[in-house]
C-alpha cells in the first residue's frame, strides 16, 4: 500500500513495509525499499518508471527475528536505522524546481513506423495538468528488485491559501462554519483569472490599434515624468477604497469603479458579504513595492503595479483579529479620468504570490 498527499510545498508519501515475500513465504526477504517520484501529465509504464523518476528516498530495513524464535517485546527501533517489515513508513518530499515541472516522457514506437511518439500523446485525452506519482520497490539481499507498487499520485495546482478567519455562529439547532474566499479580500479580487484584456481604447473608449501579428514586438514607452503622478493617483484611489471598505460604505466603493467594471462587481460583492456578517475591514493599506506605467494618456493609465496588502484589521461580529499581511503581488491595473476623478476600469493578475 502507498498513498501521497500534498500539503504546501511538501509532499507526504505513506507505505508500508511488506512482511512477506511475493510466493507469501516468510521470512521476509528485503532489505530496503526505494520510494520514486515523477512529474508528468501521465505516470511511465511500470516497466520503466525507475527509468523516468527520480529516487526520493530508500528505506532499509530491519531483518525479522528468525523463523521458531521466541517471541519477546521487540526493543524500540531507531528511524534513523530503518524499518520492521509490516510497520508504515512516512517520506518526505520537497516539493520545488524540477519536482515541479514535467520529467521526460515515455517514448514508444507507432506501429508501422519507427519514429517512438510520446505515451502521453498516444492516450486517450485527458486534462492537462501536471501530476506528481510515487511508486516503491523492494530490493532483496542479493539486490534483486520485486515488482513496483501501484502509483500514488495528486495534482500539482496551486494550493489555495488559508482562509483570514473563520466563524461558527449557532442556534439551538444548527452550527454553521464560514469563511471568505482563499487568500482573503485581496485573493478573491485579483488572483481569480480573467479574460484576455481588450485593445487600448481611446479617450472616447473606442479601440485606436489592432492586437499586433504573431511574432512582432509593439513597445509602447512612458514618459518617466508619469511615473510619481501614477503613483499619486493610485494612492488617492487605495485611499478611498479603504475608507470604504473601513465604513462598509456600497456606494463609495461602487463609486470608485467604471460602470460595467467585473473587479467593481467582485469588490462590492465582497463587500456586502462582509456587511451581512456585521463585519468590516479597517487599515487597509496597499504597499507599493515596484510601479511601471505602461501607458499613459491625459484620461487613461496603463499601470503594472507589485503590492501588498498590510495593516488590515477585521472588526464586527464579535470578532477582532489582524488580517496577516498579504504577499505580493504584480497587478495590471486600468484607470480612466472622469469628471470626478480616476476610475478603475479593470485589475488583472499578472504574476502569482511568492510562497
Amino acid at each position: 500500500m502507498i498513498q501521497a498527499q500534498r500539503v504546501g510545498s511538501d509532499a507526504f508519501v505513506t507505505l508500508t513495509i511488506p512482511n512477506a515475500n511475493i510466493d507469501r513465504s516468510v521470512p521476509v526477504d528485503i532489505v530496503r525499499v526505494e520510494v520514486y517520484g515523477y512529474t508528468g501529465r501521465r505516470a511511465p509504464s511500470p516497466a520503466r518508471f525507475v527509468e523516468f523518476a527520480d529516487l526520493v528516498a530508500s528505506i532499509p530495513v530491519i531483518p525479522p527475528p528468525p523463523p521458531g524464535a521466541a517471541p519477546v517485546e521487540p526493543p524500540p527501533v531507531d528511524p534513523t536505522k530503518g524499518a520492521l517489515p509490516g510497520t508504515m513508513v512516512t517520506v518526505l518530499d520537497k516539493l520545488a524546481g524540477q519536482k515541479l515541472l514535467e520529467g521526460r516522457v515515455e517514448e514508444t514506437p507507432a506501429r508501422g513506423s519507427r519514429t517512438p511518439t510520446p505515451v502521453a500523446a498516444a492516450a486517450a485525452p485527458g486534462p492537462d495538468v501536471l501530476h506528481r506519482y510515487y511508486a516503491a520497490i523492494a530490493f532483496s539481499a542479493r539486490g534483486r528488485p520485486g515488482p513496483p507498487s501501484a502509483n500514488a499520485d495528486f495534482p500539482l495546482i496551486e494550493t489555495p491559501e488559508p482562509p483570514a478567519f473563520v466563524s461558527a455562529p449557532y442556534t439551538e439547532t444548527m452550527v454553521a462554519l464560514e469563511w471568505p474566499p482563499s487568500g482573503g479580500i485581496l485573493g478573491f479580487l485579483f488572483n481569480s483569472a480573467l479574460p484576455p484584456e481588450e485593445p487600448p481604447l481611446n479617450e472616447l473608449f473606442e479601440p485606436i490599434v489592432q492586437p499586433p501579428a504573431a511574432g512582432s514586438v509593439v513597445a509602447t514607452p512612458a514618459h518617466p515624468a508619469t511615473a510619481p503622478r501614477a503613483r499619486a493617483v493610485l494612492r488617492v484611489w487605495d485611499g478611498r477604497r479603504s475608507a470604504a471598505w473601513s465604513h462598509g460604505d456600497l456606494d463609495a466603493l461602487a463609486g470608485l469603479y467604471l460602470p460595467g467594471s467585473a473587479t467593481g462587481r467582485r469588490d462590492l460583492a465582497m463587500l456586502t458579504a462582509y456587511r451581512r456578517r456585521g463585519l468590516r475591514v479597517t487599515g487597509m493599506t496597499r504597499q507599493v513595492l515596484r510601479l511601471r506605467v505602461a501607458s499613459a494618456a491625459p484620461r487613461r493609465l496603463a499601470l503594472v503595479v507589485t503590492d501588498r496588502l498590510v495593516d488590515a484589521r477585521l472588526v464586527g461580529g464579535g470578532v477582532r483579529a489582524d488580517v496577516p499581511d498579504g504577499p505580493p503581488v504584480t497587478r495590471r491595473v486600468l484607470l480612466a479620468r472622469v469628471r470626478a476623478g480616476w476610475r478603475v476600469v479593470e485589475v488583472v493578475a499578472v504574476g502569482q504570490p511568492a510562497r
